[in-house]
C-alpha cells in the first residue's frame, strides 16, 4: 500500500516536479496551493502519513498552517521546507512540524526525510483522534496571520531583499530538480524539451532578480514618474519574449495623464511580472491590449490577453479581487502591488482569453 503525502506549494514547477518524483518512488500525493486547498485535502482524506508543505505560502505561510492543523487536531506530522533562514523562523514551531529542509534540496534529501518521520512516527500531540467532529469543522477567519511575509505594508529593505532570495532560491530548486529528473531518466525523450525550457525560464528569472539586488535602493526612493514610460521600458525590456511568440501588443493610454508619485522601481516589477507571466501563457501570434486611464484619484491599468494555453488555466488564476481567493498568488506582485495599497481582479473569459484589472491611488 502506497504512503499517502499532501504537498503544499505555490509554485507550479517545484510541486509538479516533487510530484512526478515521488509518485515514480511509490507515494500516492495530493496537491495543494494554498491554505485553503491544503485544509481541504487535509479533512477529505485525514489519514495522510505526511504533510510537505513550503514555508512561503500565500495569505498564510506553512508554520501559520501548520499551527491551524495542528489547532484542528489533524494527527499528521508536518515537514517543513524552506528558503527562510531557520533561526528567524524556528521559535515559532509548533509541535507538529517534526523536520526540516532547506532549499535547494535533492528529491533523495526529500524522500529519506519523508521515510524516516513515517517510520518513525515523530507524533508530539497529546491527543490520538484524528479530528474534530464535524460540528467544529469551522475554519477561524480571525485567526492572526503573521506578516513575515504578506505584510500589508512592505515598505522595508528587508522584505525586499527577503522576497527576492526567496524566488531566487524557488528557481535554484526548479533548475536541480529538473536536472535530477533528467539524470535519473525519468523524464520521457517528449517532455525533455520542456525540461530544457523551463531550467532556461528560471536562469533568465534569476539574471533578473539580480538585476534588482545591484539597486535595491530604487525601491525605497520616492519620486514622480510616467506610468505611461515605466510600462513602455518593461515591454522593451520583454522584447525578446514578445518578438518570440509573435504577439501584438495594443496600447492606449490617456493622454496627459498625471505623473505618480511613488516608487518607480516597485511599480516596474508588478508589471514586469505580471507581464512575463502572460507572455509565458499565450499561443502564438495572439494579441495582448494594455489600457491605463485615470478618474476620481485613481490609476487603473487594465491588461487584456486574447488567449491563454489551457494549461495555464490554474496557474494564471494569481489574483483574487481581495488577495483572499484560492489562486496561486504571484509573490512579488502582490507584495508590490499592497504596497502601493491597489486592488486587482482577474477574469477568465469564455472566449479563452483573460482580463487583469488594476487599481491603485494616485499618491
Amino acid at each position: 500500500m502506497s504512503k499517502s503525502i499532501l504537498l503544499v506549494e505555490d509554485d507550479f514547477d517545484i510541486l509538479n516536479l516533487i510530484s512526478l518524483s515521488l509518485e515514480r518512488e511509490g507515494f500516492a500525493v495530493a496537491k495543494a496551493t494554498n491554505y485553503k486547498e491544503a485544509l481541504r485535502e487535509i479533512e477529505h482524506n485525514s489519514d495522510f502519513d505526511v504533510v510537505l508543505m513550503d514555508y512561503y505560502l500565500p495569505e498564510v505561510d506553512g508554520v501559520s498552517l501548520a499551527k491551524i492543523i495542528l489547532e484542528k487536531n489533524y494527527k499528521v506530522p508536518v515537514i517543513l521546507f524552506t528558503a527562510a533562514e531557520l533561526e528567524h523562523i524556528k521559535q515559532n514551531f509548533p509541535e507538529n512540524i517534526v523536520d526540516t529542509i532547506k532549499k535547494p534540496f535533492s528529491i533523495d534529501e526529500v524522500i529519506d526525510k519523508i521515510s524516516k518521520t513515517i517510520k518513525l512516527k515523530q507524533f508530539v500531540l497529546s491527543n490520538s483522534n484524528r479530528h474534530l467532529p464535524e460540528a467544529e469543522k469551522t475554519f477561524n477567519t480571525n485567526i492572526n496571520m503573521t506578516d513575515l511575509i504578506y505584510t500589508e505594508k512592505a515598505e522595508s529593505l528587508k522584505v525586499l531583499l527577503s522576497r527576492l532570495s526567496h524566488d531566487i532560491k524557488n528557481a535554484l530548486q526548479t533548475i536541480s530538480t529538473n536536472i535530477e529528473l533528467l539524470e535519473k531518466g525519468y523524464v520521457d525523450e517528449a517532455d525533455k524539451g520542456r525540461c530544457f525550457q523551463s531550467i532556461k525560464r528560471k536562469i533568465d528569472e534569476i539574471r533578473k532578480d539580480l538585476d534588482v539586488l545591484k539597486h535595491p535602493q530604487e525601491f525605497q526612493k520616492e519620486e514622480a514618474f510616467s506610468l505611461k514610460n515605466c510600462i513602455r521600458d518593461v515591454l522593451r525590456e520583454l522584447k525578446k519574449e514578445i518578438k518570440e511568440k509573435d504577439v501584438y501588443i495594443k496600447t492606449d493610454f490617456v493622454k496627459k495623464l498625471p505623473l505618480y508619485h511613488g516608487k518607480k522601481g516597485v511599480f516596474h516589477v508588478m508589471v514586469k511580472d505580471i507581464l512575463a507571466t502572460l507572455l509565458a501563457c499565450i499561443p502564438m501570434s495572439e494579441k495582448i491590449e494594455i489600457s491605463l486611464a485615470n478618474h476620481q484619484q485613481e490609476f487603473f491599468l487594465e491588461i487584456y490577453q486574447s488567449a491563454i494555453f489551457q494549461e495555464c488555466d490554474n496557474s494564471l488564476k494569481f489574483f483574487d479581487m481581495h488577495y483572499g481567493g484560492d489562486g496561486l498568488g504571484l509573490a512579488r506582485a502582490i507584495l508590490q502591488l499592497k504596497e502601493m495599497k491597489g486592488k486587482i481582479d482577474l477574469s477568465l473569459l469564455e472566449t479563452g482569453g483573460i482580463n487583469v484589472k488594476i487599481s491603485f491611488p494616485m499618491r
